[in-house]
């Protein structure tokens, strides 16, 4: 039989752990989950933008939530909306919006179809400003 082993979560903040299509772990800073083998679980807390899948073995002695980092994003494009990670975050401006650190992508949609990308990277305890142009 494969050996089971207990993998602690832990973060700065509440997220939960999912495995599959059922919740492992609801949301906490700190969990133990059970697993035998190679297991992809995703840690999700969606009011810090944070839905990532990670890989845990048997071999794994813990895993960890990325810290948070803050986003401000200021846009002369003021009718249009932000959307972060599937969140529509209405009109612009945001300051200070807690943020999970990693790679996303601000779509900029316009009430006349228009739309963009912008890639923005956070990183923990730091605070990225974004300008968002025509």
């Amino acid at each position: 039989a494969p050996r089971t082993v207990d993998i602690p979560l832990r973060g700065s903040y509440p997220f939960a752990g999912v495995g599959g299509r059922s919740v492992v772990s609801p949301a906490s800073e700190s969990h133990r989950v059970s697993i035998s083998g190679r297991t992809a679980l995703r840690l999700r807390a969606p009011e810090y933008f944070l839905d990532r899948q990670v890989w845990v073995d048997t071999g794994s002695r813990h895993v960890a939530a990325p810290e948070l980092g803050r986003l401000s994003l200021r846009s002369s494009l003021e009718s249009c909306s932000l959307i972060i990670a599937g969140r529509n975050l209405g009109e612009p401006p945001y300051e200070d919006l807690q943020i999970a650190a990693g790679s996303y992508s601000v779509q900029v949609a316009c009430p006349d179809g228009q739309q963009r990308r912008v890639p923005v990277t956070i990183n923990a305890g730091e605070l990225l400003r974004v300008p968002i142009t025509k």
